[in-house]
Parts: structure tokens; C-alpha cells; sequence
């Protein structure tokens, strides 16, 4: 500050500081994929205003690894409303009335982070948190802490992918950023 009566001035991020570096809106869409995750870097995913077209859909996310994206039954661990340690990909859901409503009372807000995607020297974790309505009879905001890890390798992970269980990504606007590590 350069004190009373002086007028604000604004800095540049210091080093570890989080920075934009795409967004892409989802509407009636299969996936939404998020690839070219450059090293040296640790990735946010933020989603706001998420929505299945499909009632009582889960949240699926996926890890690209050398231009494919991995969907074997055994290539995630995770935990969120649920555990497994052993599938075809991260959820956020996955219980009955946990599952997310397509209800036009609003979307879903979703924050993950993946840190150094592109090391090699140990599996890659995910982790953060949502918000969203759930099917209950009077839909509930339903909140989920996530854990996740793509368990088949050490590989790079160079992208994401998002999708629902059941049907597409009704609306949704999914926010990329960034921090260097170094």
C-alpha cells in the first residue's frame, strides 16, 4: 500500500499464483476434453453452472495419456459418495439419490486439481470438491469432496476428459488455469 489517501495499486501474480488459460462452454455435449497439458505445470479445472441432460447422472472424468484417453476397467481409484479401487474412471455421484439432477434450478460447480500431469514418477492424483442438485424427490444441494488417481502407470497425463454416465453435458462452462511449478 502506499497509504491512506492514495489510490490502489495492483501487482502482478507472484510466483505460485493460479492463471487463466482457456474456458469452453458445454451445450448437448458428448465431452468436454481438455488436452496439449503443458509440463511444468499444475492444472484447475473449475465448472460452473454444470447440468446433465439426463436425470440422475454421475460425473465421469478421464486422463489422456499418448493421445488416448485411458477407459480400461482397472486405470482409476477414487473417492467421493462412494469408493472404488478399481474402474474405468474418477467419479462424482455414483449413489442413487447422490446422482446429479437435471432440474433447471441450477447447475453444478466443480473445482479440480491435478498436480505435475506431466511427471513420470508416480501415479497422478486429482482432487477437489462440487456442489450440485441432487434426484432426490425435492432435489438437495448434494456437496462431495473427490479423491482420485489414475493407478494403471506413471505416464504423462496430457488432458482431460469430462462426461456424464448417461446422456451429455446439458450446459456448463468449464474454466482452465494454471500454475508453473518452478
Amino acid at each position: 500500500s502506499a497509504g491512506a489517501g492514495t489510490d490502489p495499486s495492483w501487482e502482478a501474480a507472484s510466483s505460485g499464483a493460479f492463471t487463466f488459460v482457456s474456458s469452453s462452454t458445454a451445450s448437448n455435449s458428448a465431452t468436454v476434453d481438455i488436452q496439449s497439458l503443458a509440463s511444468g505445470y499444475d492444472y484447475l479445472f473449475a465448472w460452473d453452472g454444470m447440468r446433465p441432460v439426463t436425470n440422475g447422472a454421475d460425473l465421469y472424468i478421464r486422463f489422456e495419456e499418448a493421445a488416448a484417453f485411458q477407459a480400461d476397467a482397472t486405470d482409476y481409484a477414487w473417492n467421493s459418495l462412494g469408493t472404488d479401487d478399481s474402474d474405468s474412471e474418477i467419479e462424482f455421484g455414483s449413489t442413487t439419490t447422490n446422482s446429479w439432477s437435471n432440474s433447471l434450478t441450477g447447475g453444478g460447480t466443480v473445482n479440480l486439481i491435478i498436480l505435475n500431469p506431466a511427471g513420470t514418477d508416480a501415479p497422478k492424483f486429482i482432487t477437489g470438491y462440487g456442489s450440485w442438485w441432487n434426484v432426490a424427490s425435492t432435489p438437495l444441494p448434494q456437496r462431495a469432496n473427490l479423491d482420485g488417481t489414475y493407478i494403471s502407470n506413471n505416464a504423462a497425463i496430457t488432458g482431460g476428459r469430462f462426461l456424464y454416465d448417461s446422456g451429455n453435458i446439458s450446459t456448463g462452462r468449464l474454466i482452465v488455469y494454471r500454475r508453473q511449478r518452478s
